[in-house]
């Protein structure tokens, strides 16, 4: 839920406060009992203001794009995860890996999936695609919603509103085609 009563935002707050000391970013706040107001996140702290992972995502996409270019992979490595942590720095690294090992089996599972052709997508949206499915199909630590919302995030920020749709759309369909079957 998006509202939590006042007593149980100031036990977090004074949780935090006993852990690592007064939050300069936040000026504190005075509720009556009874009082609910959102949980907001601490401007401060861009792991809130971010999405999880999505450093890695954009990383691993410009060195597909950058390799579909015709620089050597690792070149293309080196100049994309300079500032990435460590672990995003392996994510990026195995993301486009993944991607360009696999590109002829994820080609063929994506393009039945498009009724106007994989001809018809441009080079951008097929490795934003290409990079979703990788992780709907070979890596199960990777949770699929966060797999589709990632991969849309990033096709809005490449190219738009309605791509990301599509993008969104596609690869919900290949999750939904890629499910196992329920025990019953």
């Amino acid at each position: 839920s998006w509202w939590q009563n006042a007593s149980d935002a100031d036990d977090v707050r004074r949780s935090h406060h006993d852990r690592l000391g007064p939050d300069p970013h936040h000026e504190p706040a005075t509720f009556r009992q009874g009082d609910r107001r959102p949980l907001e996140p601490d401007h401060g702290d861009a792991a809130l203001n971010q999405a999880v992972g999505v450093d890695a995502r954009r990383a691993a996409l410009r060195i597909l794009r950058e390799v579909r270019d015709g620089r050597p992979f690792d070149a293309a490595l080196n100049g994309a995860v300079g500032g990435l942590t460590d672990a995003d720095r392996r994510l990026a690294h195995e993301l486009a890996g993944g991607v360009l090992r696999n590109q002829d089996s994820l080609d063929d599972r994506l393009a039945r999936l498009i009724r106007l052709g994989w001809d018809s997508v441009s080079p951008p949206l097929r490795d934003l695609l290409r990079l979703g499915a990788y992780q709907l199909l070979f890596l199960d630590r990777v949770p699929s919603h966060a797999a589709v919302s990632t991969s849309v995030d990033l096709a809005r920020e490449v190219a738009g509103n309605s791509p990301a749709g599509f993008v969104n759309a596609v690869l919900r369909r290949l999750d939904r085609e890629a499910a196992p079957a329920p025990l019953v």
